[in-house]
């Protein structure tokens, strides 16, 4: 309602001592309000807000001197968006509006933590000796990794399928030459997996 907006407007200005604590501010008094404006005309350097030839030797009150000595320790995360959640309602970021001092997360992939503490799913081949038989992009003992990709990434099962063929092994689908079986995590073989339904990207 309007009647709040006046009182707001009023309660503000009584705080900056323009207006006093039984004043009722209304669209019939609003000219004389706007009288009691201490600068509303621009025309004084009392607010010492940026220099000029009117302040003489004063200096803005933003510099904050006593602040620049025995501050506080700096902040410390106390809390996070849990790995798991961090997309389950889209990307923030594309959810705030594009004016103000609020930005949101990029949610839509994993925080720079989680990264930073994860080995890519490369790594995780070299770790796990697939490279042994198996290149990025051309055939070596195996099909290449762009191969595999290129084979399944349509394929509607094919992360499951691919996970448990890590793991389990076996022959047929690429020649006579079996794979052997690996033993990893079920963590890092969906997470091979994965990275080959993506594309096998390096």
């Amino acid at each position: 309602p309007i009647d709040d907006v006046y009182a707001v407007t009023a309660y503000i200005l009584n705080l900056a001592d323009v207006l006093p604590n039984n004043f009722t501010l209304s669209d019939q008094n609003m000219a004389e309000v706007q009288k009691r404006l201490p600068n509303r005309n621009g025309t004084t350097t009392d607010h010492a807000l940026w220099p000029g030839a009117g302040f003489a030797q004063r200096r803005p009150d933003v510099k904050a001197v006593a602040c620049m000595k025995n501050c506080a320790p700096a902040p410390v995360l106390a809390s996070h968006l849990p790995e798991h959640a961090r997309d389950a309602h889209g990307n923030l970021a594309d959810q705030n509006r594009p004016v103000g001092a609020q930005v949101g997360a990029v949610t839509s992939r994993p925080s720079a933590k989680a990264a930073a503490a994860s080995p890519t799913a490369m790594a995780l081949a070299q770790q796990h000796s697939c490279t042994a038989c198996h290149s990025p992009d051309g055939k070596l003992i195996g099909p290449s990794f762009r191969d595999v990709a290129q084979k399944y990434a349509a394929q509607a099962d094919g992360l499951a399928y691919l996970a448990g063929k890590i793991k389990s092994g076996g022959s047929g689908r690429w020649g006579a030459l079996p794979m052997p079986a690996q033993a990893l995590s079920e963590t890092d073989a969906k997470a091979i997996a994965q990275w080959l339904m993506d594309g096998a990207r390096q």
